[in-house]
């Protein structure tokens, strides 16, 4: 709760979709509802505002409120109030921020994107825009093209603080965006706009499939630093498992992992994080998956491997099927179905044949570790080894 002497703060969520480019991964699910470690994305972003004291948060998006609806009343948060605006015609950034800003009186508004998964404290940038007097407030990071920081070109990371009474210089109709119009027209006015400095791990942002990866790898991580288990998850290892899964024993699980609800392991498999399983995954034996998202319902078959890739809901893959560097996806009409009890996942095109696996997205192949190296020669040959026995039952078959 707020002292009598803090300013207000009003947090802002901004979803909307207009301008995101198509990728293979959003083919299948909008990127504020993809699961990053068993959570919708937009609910880091959240999360994030709780932790700043926030206690009326606005989601802003051009369509599909339903959905985020969906997500935030699964699990209200007490003493924040959450409301939405859908803006039918394109608002942009800007736009969307003035409309959202409506909903309370507050002093100050937080605003974030809701591709971020940020975990920057929110106090001190609170602070440092407050005592600098700015109207606006832009958290910025080194692009990593200088080796200096003091040469590196800064870049927006997508988190804003703004003061109130500069929402006077934005339009009340029609599309503005804050970084390409509204910051030149406060420089035009004399309103001082600072820069906040953060290191861009502080707020990770999903573009498409390649940083959903790493974006889902960083959570874990941060997530395999907390020793306090949830009441429904144990720790093994390094890995979190829920304790409806069943891990047969002979099952190995390396690094960060986590395992959702109702998920079945296999024997002899090898999974290496950072590695997501959601709810009702069906791994059969000798499957290895190493640095890889699997989303709820995915069925992997005996002698599998999976690589750095994204398998989508309910999807399949054969025994003994190899995939790297992909994202994987079926019957995506049942995905869409699923969605509505798992609150995770988004419609995807019609012209996406419903009957047919696709390989949509090649994701970007990073250098393999040592580990990586020496289970990927135990991989090989326990698909040569699980060829070699399917071959013979075919024989017997015969």
């Amino acid at each position: 709760m707020k002292t009598a002497g803090e300013p207000k703060v009003q947090g802002i969520l901004l979803a909307g979709l207009n301008g995101w480019s198509e990728s293979g991964i959003e083919s299948f699910c909008c990127r504020p509802l993809l699961p990053v470690a068993g959570r919708p994305l937009i609910e880091y972003g959240f999360n994030w505002l709780r932790l700043a004291g926030v206690e009326h948060v606005s989601v802003c998006a051009d369509g599909y409120l339903g959905a985020f609806r969906r997500v935030f009343s699964s699990q209200p948060a007490p003493g924040v109030i959450v409301t939405y605006h859908e803006d039918l015609v394109p608002r942009g950034t800007a736009g969307c921020v003035l409309d959202a800003a409506s909903d309370t009186r507050a002093d100050v508004l937080l605003v974030a994107e809701s591709a971020l998964a940020p975990w920057l404290d929110p106090r001190p940038l609170l602070e440092a825009h407050l005592e600098s007097g700015a109207g606006l407030t832009v958290v910025v990071a080194p692009a990593g093209l200088f080796e200096e920081p003091a040469q590196a070109f800064l870049e927006p990371l997508g988190v804003y603080v703004i003061s109130r009474q500069v929402l006077e210089h934005v339009p009340s109709k029609g599309f503005f965006d804050i970084k390409e119009m509204w910051i030149p027209r406060l420089h035009e006015q004399g309103v001082l706009v600072r820069p906040y400095v953060a290191q861009r791990p502080e707020c990770p942002r999903v573009t498409d499939a390649a940083s959903y990866l790493a974006v889902n790898e960083a959570v874990l991580a941060r997530m395999s630093g907390i020793r306090t288990a949830d009441l429904e998850y144990r720790r093994v290892g390094e890995a979190w498992v829920h304790v409806t899964a069943r891990i047969d024993p002979t099952a190995r699980l390396s690094g960060p992992v986590l395992i959702g609800p109702r998920c079945s392991v296999g024997a002899r498999v090898n999974i290496l994080g950072p590695t997501t399983m959601g709810p009702d995954c069906q791994i059969e034996s000798d499957v290895n998956v190493l640095h890889s998202s699997l989303w709820t319902g995915c069925r992997i078959g005996a002698g599998a491997v999976v690589i750095r890739s994204i398998v989508t809901a309910w999807s399949s893959i054969e025994a003994g099927g190899r995939m790297r560097n992909s994202v994987w996806g079926s019957d995506p009409n049942r995905s869409w179905q699923a969605s509505l009890q798992a609150r995770l996942y988004w419609p995807v095109p019609t012209a996406l044949p419903a009957d047919e696996l696709v390989q949509t997205v090649a994701v970007g192949a990073g250098e393999e570790t040592e580990e990586e190296s020496v289970l990927h020669a135990e991989v090989m040959a326990n698909g040569s080894a699980h060829r070699r026995r399917r071959a013979a039952a075919a024989l017997l078959q015969m």
